[in-house]
């Protein structure tokens, strides 16, 4: 008799298994086999070996050779759900309308699987904690009513174009293992995103799983998937500054970038807020002769030698490539402060407040030049980019 649990088959040819449980790598050119698995399909589901769940059978831990859902049509004649079976063989459908409702769960797919032309009117269409080894495409499909996709890994390349998603779409906890492109997907309804895991292929992409969280007013998501269409906007204007083209444009963009991550990163803007003023106060100092009203000398050069001293370690593991953007921002600002205050003796930092202050061009007893005023300018826009960078991650719609 068959190993598997509750099967009261017999085994199959020289398997321990029976035909439905067996395995069918090398069935592929078999045809007979084939036919004899099918027959038995057909001869069982009269017989009602399969469980009924209300309208539906449900299929469980069987192995499928190359699989078309016309025979799944013909052999159950009713509403089929798939529970942790395996497809070995292709899994493909054509031109065809599915009427009737069909649920995969805790299944995997060792082939690929091809849906083309196909019009899916059942009241719901969901894939459950499923496996997709090879490309899944799903091209040129309608789907009219609710379509899930829970729990599943696609691990190769994915495509569902020119595809139309009439009501909602959700992809849940998917993660995708190549890049997800859904620029060339029509999607006329609501859908949701949660729990995504994958690169985005496109700004497109980028765009819609964006819009899809704003409706949900998940504004936190929302901005982790703009800063990627940003990223996306920025290598499209790449492209043309090498064509000779939006150079300007492009110039806004990395500037936007790399000052705050496109409004995403407020760590960012404050580092460069204490970087430029840090600089300009040394600069003051050294150069123009800047007076402090209050030096601590002792104080100042024991603080600065130990920022300076503590700054190596990050420098280090900047080195050894070990969270090297955060750790070089943060040892590059102790290494700036720690020289300041050893140059400076300016243990209050009264240079780079006055640097910082928005205000202080509103004295006229202060000292001002073409350079010191870009300077302000720049620190102005940081503040700036500072300010939306906290309010983008806090705010309410």
């Amino acid at each position: 008799m068959c190993s598997i649990e509750n099967c009261n088959l017999k085994n199959f040819e020289n398997s321990d298994k029976c035909i439905l449980h067996c395995d069918k790598y090398d069935w592929e050119d078999d045809e007979e086999k084939r036919k004899l698995f099918w027959s038995k399909i057909q001869s069982l589901s009269k017989n009602g070996y399969f469980r009924r769940i209300e309208n539906s059978k449900k299929v469980v831990g069987v192995i499928f050779p190359y699989f078309e859902f016309k025979r799944i049509r013909k052999n159950f004649n009713s509403e089929v759900i798939f529970y942790k079976c395996k497809f070995h063989g292709r899994v493909y459908q054509r031109e065809n309308s599915f009427g009737d409702k069909y649920l995969f769960s805790k299944c995997e797919f060792f082939d690929e699987v091809n849906f083309l032309y196909v019009d899916f009117s059942s009241s719901l269409s969901f894939i459950n904690k499923c496996i997709f080894n090879k490309k899944a495409s799903f091209r040129y499909c309608n789907f009219k009513k609710v379509v899930l996709f829970n729990n599943i890994k696609f691990k190769s390349i994915t495509d569902f174009g020119f595809s139309c998603f009439e009501n909602n779409l959700f992809f849940t906890n998917t993660i995708f293992f190549n890049k997800i492109n859904l620029s060339k997907t029509i999607i006329n309804s609501k859908s949701s995103f949660d729990g995504l895991k994958a690169e985005i292929a496109n700004r497109e992409t980028a765009r819609i799983i964006k819009d899809s969280f704003e409706q949900q007013n998940n504004i936190i998501e929302a901005n982790k998937f703009y800063a990627l269409e940003m990223k996306e906007r920025e290598k499209e204007l790449e492209s043309d500054r090498k064509e000779g083209k939006n150079l300007l444009e492009w110039v806004v963009f990395k500037t936007h970038g790399l000052a705050s991550n496109h409004s995403q990163n407020w760590i960012l803007p404050l580092f460069w807020i204490l970087l430029v003023a840090m600089l300009t106060g040394l600069f003051q100092n050294y150069y123009l002769n800047e007076c402090i009203t209050n030096t601590y000398p002792i104080s100042s050069i024991i603080l600065g030698y130990f920022l300076f001293i503590l700054s190596v370690p990050f420098f280090i593991d900047k080195i050894i490539e070990r969270k090297p953007l955060k750790n070089f921002s943060l040892s590059l600002i102790l290494m700036i402060s720690g020289l300041y205050l050893l140059i400076t003796k300016d243990l209050l930092l009264e240079l780079p407040a006055k640097v910082i202050n928005p205000f202080s061009l509103m004295n006229n007893s202060d000292y001002i030049n073409g350079i010191l005023l870009i300077i302000k300018i720049i620190i102005a826009y940081l503040i700036y980019q500072l300010i939306i960078s906290i309010r983008q991650n806090t705010r309410r719609k």
